[in-house]
């Protein structure tokens, strides 16, 4: 009996010995965790130089200062009750400029847009239900987009209007191209497109090119509506001419 009593109480002894190795290794994972965490928090923390206001025991950005987002870019300038207010610069990650008005936190107004590319727009910009909207001008072609845009990047239902220039072969006079666009990639989905000439066509697009259903008014009176393929008629399709002939068929 006294055997089977030292036998218990060895075991015993051994699981309690586990037990608390057990809680010194979770209590050793907390440790590193929370020194993780807090060094990921110093690193990525949002840092700010400038000037303060104290409203009822709390402090806000106020006035002009800097401010570095770990993430976003780094703001300099103008801030109302903790918020980007009034005339500021950011230079985003990516290496692009906005320089300009704005309001509650978002561009709003007048403004210039560098892209680190070396390309520059002038910009009349408004923040409405979540999205941005942007009139932006491309001061070297003066190309003009009106639209939606996500990060500066055209994104949304847009416009652009062209003044001079070649797009894809196609001979941009007075141009202009309306419909959907998905991060600056050129007129995705349906759109219109009108040239000086007095063609018009109005259909898919995909790639800043005419393909899928769409419908071709040329300015001599012709009519093409069917299929395109890389900006040209491909697939099925009808051709009407001016004089009332017409063939329907593959191309």
């Amino acid at each position: 009996r006294q055997q089977k009593e030292a036998k218990r109480q060895q075991e015993e002894a051994k699981r309690q010995a586990k037990r608390q190795q057990r809680v010194r290794w979770s209590a050793a994972m907390v440790s590193v965790i929370f020194v993780a965490a807090a060094i990921i928090w110093f690193v990525t923390r949002d840092v700010y130089s400038g000037e303060e206001k104290k409203v009822h025991g709390r402090t806000f950005r106020h006035g002009k200062g800097k401010l570095t987002l770990f993430y976003e870019g780094v703001y300099e300038g103008q801030f109302n009750m903790g918020l980007k207010h009034g005339y500021g610069q950011f230079t985003f990650k990516n290496g692009d400029i906005y320089s300009g008005h704005w309001y509650q936190n978002q561009p709003n107004g007048v403004g210039t847009l560098f892209k680190q590319n070396g390309d520059s727009f002038s910009t009349s910009s408004s923040y409405a239900d979540g999205t941005l909207f942007v009139e932006m001008t491309d001061k070297l072609t003066g190309e003009v987009y009106a639209g939606a845009v996500v990060d500066w990047k055209r994104h949304g239902t847009g416009k652009m209007t062209q003044y001079s220039g070649v797009w894809n072969g196609w001979h941009s006079n007075g141009d202009w191209f309306e419909g959907e666009w998905a991060r600056d990639a050129f007129l995705e989905g349906k759109g219109r497109q009108t040239s000086k000439d007095g063609s018009v066509y109005e259909g898919e697009f995909g790639d800043g090119l005419r393909r899928g259903q769409g419908v071709m008014k040329y300015s001599n009176g012709d009519r093409y509506e069917g299929d395109f393929r890389m900006g040209r008629k491909e697939g099925k399709g009808k051709y009407v001419w001016a004089n009332g002939d017409w063939f329907e068929g593959e191309w």
